[in-house]
């Protein structure tokens, strides 16, 4: 395990994708990357652009410290359009 400047653990996987970007960023890209899975499965209707999102797209999109409050999605639902 490595640490950050902040001294919490990192784990092995996420450590060569820090020296690109913030742990920040890579968290919420794989949180917002399994929402959408989720929606989807769940019959939402979900672009397929968001499916395929790259973290460097989401990272151009967001930034790299990604304020919670301007990642907010909003689909409908195919069967019901009003069901959001």
């Amino acid at each position: 395990m490595a640490t950050n400047g902040n001294e919490n653990t990192i784990s092995e996987c996420l450590v060569h994708l820090c020296n690109e970007g913030s742990i920040e960023s890579i968290r919420y890209f794989e949180c917002r990357r399994t929402l959408m899975e989720m929606l989807r499965d769940r019959g939402y209707n979900v672009s397929e652009s968001d499916l395929t999102l790259t973290l460097s797209d989401f990272r151009s999109q967001f930034g790299e410290f990604p304020k919670k409050e301007t990642l907010g999605v909003c689909v409908s639902h195919r069967s019901n359009p009003s069901n959001k």
